[in-house]
């Protein structure tokens, strides 16, 4: 990752790029507008930010791509989101837009050290036998009227 982390905005905005760019070769300004759901402007000026940064390639009216530093940035973002909702699905027995959602907020912000001991308890468990761990915590979940999303906005 680059020395200095960026914002949860302009990692989703490489994240974007990356995505758009798996799905459709050419990324456009128009398709991140579309892809987050923002302004035209404010598309223009996490663009430029991103570019003064060196992770993206962009001109005005021109297609935009990520630079080298870009693509492992952007790369790096999506893998911590990818473990985060993988956890929060297999582990913690989420609901899968409850799980994406979460994962979305959290990449941002655990540091790797949280994800690598997320990832080493995931293994354990999957040594001791994750399905009866699974079961066993599913029976819990039930056992105590909560169901796939309790809890998941925050709120008790």
């Amino acid at each position: 990752m680059s020395e200095q982390r960026l914002s949860a905005s302009l990692e989703d905005y490489l994240k974007a790029i990356l995505l758009s760019s798996r799905e459709h070769g050419a990324v456009r300004p128009r398709d991140i507008v579309e892809r987050l759901r923002v302004s035209g402007p404010s598309v223009t000026e996490a663009l430029q930010n991103l570019r003064s940064r060196g992770l993206v390639n962009y001109l005005p009216y021109e297609a935009v791509s990520l630079t080298e530093a870009g693509q492992r940035y952007a790369d790096e973002v999506l893998h911590r989101h990818r473990l985060l909702r993988r956890f929060l699905r297999e582990v913690l027995l989420l609901d899968a837009a409850v799980a994406d959602a979460g994962a979305c907020l959290m990449e941002h912000v655990v540091s790797p050290a949280i994800i690598e001991r997320m990832l080493d308890y995931a293994a354990f468990l999957e040594q001791c036998g994750v399905d009866e761990a699974s079961g066993g915590f599913r029976r819990y979940l039930e056992e105590h009227g909560r169901n796939d999303d309790d809890g998941a906005d925050g709120r008790p």
